[in-house]
C-alpha cells in the first residue's frame, strides 16, 4: 500500500468528513420532508373526514329555521340596545 504525504493524510481526512456531513444533512432533509408530506396527508384525510361527516349529517329544515330563528332573535336583541344608546346620546 502506497503511503500518503501528511498533507494528503489530511486533505483526504477533510474530504471524508465533508462527504460524510453531506450524507447527514441529507437524510435529515429526507426525514424532514417525509415529515410534511405525512402531516399534509393526515390534514388532508382529517378535512375528507370532516367534509363527509358533513355531508351526512345535515341539518333537517327544522333545524336550520330554528337556527335561523335564534340569529333573528340575536340581531333584535343588538338592535333594541343600539337604539337604547342612541336614545341615551340623543337626550
Amino acid at each position: 500500500m502506497k503511503q500518503r504525504s501528511p498533507v494528503q493524510q489530511e486533505e483526504v481526512e477533510r474530504i471524508q468528513n465533508e462527504l460524510d456531513d453531506l450524507i447527514e444533512k441529507a437524510k435529515q432533509a429526507k426525514e424532514k420532508s417525509s415529515g410534511i408530506f405525512n402531516a399534509r396527508w393526515a390534514w388532508r384525510t382529517g378535512r375528507e373526514d370532516l367534509s363527509d361527516e358533513r355531508k351526512n349529517n345535515k341539518p333537517s329544515p327544522k333545524e336550520l329555521l330554528d337556527r335561523l330563528f335564534e340569529i333573528d332573535q340575536k340581531f333584535k336583541e343588538i338592535y333594541d340596545i343600539k337604539e337604547e344608546f342612541r336614545d341615551i346620546y340623543e337626550s
